[in-house]
């Protein structure tokens, strides 16, 4: 940014660091913008994680249910010799 950079009567370099406020606040606002991009972001990821991990849980259920139905329909077989 040459235009923010002068000389004073001894000349020294002076910086006009107001010409900085309206360069920084677009720097801030740009940031801003990003900062809310990427909290949708993972929202968004969070989301399709928590329905990930309820449909893994309900297939889990599924199949326990479905091996309990396994166990209760097999028949048992007891002879006299395993019973003492």
């Amino acid at each position: 940014m040459p235009e923010l950079v002068g000389t004073d009567e001894d000349d020294y370099l002076t910086l006009n660091y107001n010409g900085f406020v309206p360069l920084l606040t677009k720097a801030m606002q740009e940031q801003q913008t990003e900062i809310e991009n990427q909290q949708k972001e993972i929202d968004e990821l969070k989301a399709q994680l928590e329905m990930i991990m309820k449909m893994m849980q309900s297939d889990m259920s599924d199949k326990t249910d479905n091996k309990k139905a396994e166990n209760n329909q097999k028949p048992v077989k007891l002879s006299m010799a395993t019973v003492k």
